[in-house]
């Protein structure tokens, strides 16, 4: 599998600055061992099915190339991997292994191991692989043809006979991802599953690297903003047995420590509102006819409207401002600030400002979206 992150000199900096990686595991870790599998299945779960099965893999098939770059040249050797940003416990247990990584908890078979990563591909953080194949991932530097003159990243699955590589990522972009927005846009034939009351997508990779099944599970990040992790599997085969493990190891999947709901009482909403319309408030001006109370509104002359483009300068009208607070079952909160001069509703005559926030009130990247007034 190769996957191409093709860079300028300012992200090849970004990389090469960073530091060498020590290996993100806790002391408790498994050790390596040789590859072992569970007993066979005796009935399907949630891996995909193997090539001469009736059922398509979703994407490419292998050693397809999906993106048509310029060919690039490798300019040098491996650079450093980036600090670690995402840490993944193991906890030896008998049979299994417990796995805490981004709060998410999760059991594998003890003979798999992990391996770290630590790839910086800007919006995507290969965290590392679990499994019983020796998977890698490398970043050089390359020279080539136009956008061939950068970085390329590679994910090396390694797959050899009979065994299962799960690589971790995380993503972060481009723009802040709504919590849950990857439900508006699913897969074709993915599938939802639940996860202590939150939908993540199952979905099926391309098969890559000599697998023969794979399966995917995007889940928003229960910590951060804007995150979301990525677990997808690979499995060299047919071996209904990797399969049934990959099956069980998504059917453990739940939050830890719990996720809990955010609380609805009318002094909490407002204390929300009233901070996070106020830190919004200072990254630019037009924010001020926003009521700082939840489900509110106010009819008023607008002077100077939110993140009014230079090149449109602000004419005096008369609006009306609302402000709103949702809850997510994940526990952060989608605040939306509505500018509206036209029939409500209509949105030729609506602008509109929208932010997560934690479960104090602080917001994280702030998106506008609407038309600006004439």
């Amino acid at each position: 599998m190769r996957r191409l992150t093709l860079a300028l000199a300012t992200t090849m900096a970004l990389i090469s600055a960073a530091c060498v990686a020590a290996p993100a595991v806790s002391p408790t870790s498994t050790p390596e061992a040789p590859a072992t599998t569970s007993p066979a299945a005796t009935e399907s779960g949630l891996a995909t099915a193997s090539p001469t099965a009736t059922a398509s893999p979703i994407g490419s098939s292998p050693g397809t190339t999906d993106r048509p770059f310029p060919t690039p040249a490798i300019a040098g050797t491996p650079l450093p991997t980036s600090t670690p940003r995402s840490l993944v416990h193991l906890q030896a247990g008998g049979t299994s292994t417990h796995v805490q990584w981004e709060g998410l908890g999760f059991d594998i078979p003890a003979a798999w191991t992990f391996k770290p990563a630590n790839i910086d591909e800007h919006y995507i953080f290969i965290v590392g692989f679990l499994g019983t194949a020796p998977s890698r991932a490398t970043c050089v530097p390359t020279t080539g043809p136009g956008t061939a003159t950068g970085v390329m990243c590679s994910p090396e699955l390694n797959l050899g006979p009979h065994t299962v590589t799960m690589e971790l990522e995380t993503h972060d972009g481009p723009g802040p991802l709504e919590p849950m927005g990857y439900l508006a846009h699913p897969e074709p034939g993915s599938t939802t599953l639940d996860v202590d009351g939150v939908d993540a997508l199952l979905s099926r990779p391309p098969l890559l690297g000599g697998s023969t099944s794979t399966v995917g599970l995007l889940i928003q990040s229960p910590t951060q903003i804007g995150v979301w992790l990525t677990m997808d599997a690979f499995v060299s085969g047919p071996d209904p047995a990797l399969e049934q493990d990959v099956n069980r190891i998504f059917a453990s999947v739940h939050f830890e420590p719990p996720v809990s709901s955010l609380p609805n009482d009318d002094a909490t909403r407002r204390a929300v509102v009233a901070r996070a319309v106020s830190e919004i408030a200072g990254t630019g001006e037009g924010f001020d006819c926003f009521p700082r109370e939840p489900g509110q509104s106010r009819t008023t002359v607008v002077k100077v409207y939110p993140y009014q483009p230079e090149y449109n300068p602000p004419k005096p009208l008369r609006a009306t401002c609302s402000t709103s607070l949702d809850a997510t079952p994940i526990g952060f909160w989608k605040l939306t600030l509505t500018l509206e001069w036209g029939r409500p509703g209509d949105p030729a005559t609506t602008y509109k400002v929208w932010t997560w926030l934690d479960r104090t009130g602080s917001s994280t990247s702030v998106m506008g979206t609407g038309q600006y007034p004439p």
